[in-house]
């Protein structure tokens, strides 16, 4: 088999993206997208556990290393921003929107990340465009302490 059955486009990243309401972003040209929470704990080196799953309490640490690790990856946040058209009502103001994992703005920065009206600072992981649809995963780097 030589090479994949697809060649996926690379488009440019978006300067901006807008929480326009409780479900959707907007970016510089008006294109909407959807945002899809995902939530990674990390527990060791090569093992994730979904969010959902219970975490192994500081007590059975497997090792020297896992109090540093968990400090920096614990609650590992990513959003994949996929684009899609839909109708635009009326935006929600900022104190018509109930409280999110996710800030009201993202503005892109060097390096491919973005820097989030909270302060937060996201990586974009991949952009991809495939049968005119585009992903985007965007993942929220740890705060420096």
């Amino acid at each position: 088999m030589e090479g994949f059955p697809f060649e996926p486009d690379y488009p440019p990243d978006p300067d901006h993206l807008w929480r326009w309401n409780m479900l959707l972003f907007v970016d510089e040209t008006y294109r909407t997208w959807l945002p899809i929470i995902i939530k990674v704990h990390l527990v060791s080196p090569g093992r994730a556990l979904p969010a959902n799953e219970p975490r192994p309490s500081p007590s059975r640490s497997s090792g020297p290393e896992e109090p540093l690790l968990s400090r920096m990856m614990e609650g590992s946040l990513q959003v994949l921003m996929r684009q899609e058209d839909y109708p635009l009502d009326n935006p929600l103001s900022p104190t018509e929107m109930t409280p999110s994992l996710l800030p009201l703005l993202y503005q892109l920065y060097p390096e491919r990340r973005y820097r989030g009206s909270d302060s937060s600072l996201w990586r974009i992981v991949y952009h991809i465009e495939y049968n005119r649809v585009e992903d985007m995963l965007l993942e929220m780097l740890p705060t420096p302490e």
